[in-house]
C-alpha cells in the first residue's frame, strides 16, 4: 500500500500538479504505486490505471474531475483495457476483464 496525500492507503493513485495562481508555490504532481508482493499483472494494472488518469488530466477530459466517482473510474477502467491492447502488455484480455470487474463490484458496493 502507499499513502496518498490524504493520508488514504490504497495501491496506487495520481495525484495532478498544483499550478493554480492561488498557491505560492507549484506542487509537483505524483503517480505512485505499490508493487510490494504482488504479482507482476497486478501492480502493472494499477500503473495503466493511474496512467489513465494522468492522461485524462492531461486532455482536460471532464470525466477526470466527475462528480459521480463510480461514474469516472468506469470510463478509465474503459480506457485501461485499450491502453493494455495497444502498448501490447503482458496481460491477458481476461486478466483484464476479471480484475476490472472485480474492481468496479467493490466500488459499486462500497458507494451504496
Amino acid at each position: 500500500m502507499v499513502n496518498a496525500g490524504d493520508g488514504e492507503r490504497c495501491l496506487g493513485y495520481f495525484e495532478a500538479p498544483d499550478h493554480s495562481e492561488a498557491t505560492t508555490h507549484y506542487a509537483q504532481g505524483q503517480l505512485r504505486v505499490a508493487c510490494g508482493r504482488r504479482k507482476s499483472f497486478e501492480w502493472l494494472l494499477t500503473v495503466v490505471h493511474e496512467y489513465v488518469h494522468f492522461k485524462q488530466w492531461m486532455r482536460d477530459d471532464p470525466i477526470f474531475l466527475h462528480k459521480d466517482y463510480t461514474l469516472m473510474e468506469e470510463a478509465t477502467e474503459k480506457e485501461l483495457a485499450l491502453v493494455v491492447q495497444e502498448f501490447k502488455l503482458p496481460v491477458p484480455k481476461r486478466i483484464v476483464r476479471r480484475e476490472t470487474t472485480k474492481y468496479l463490484k467493490k466500488l459499486r458496493k462500497a458507494a451504496k
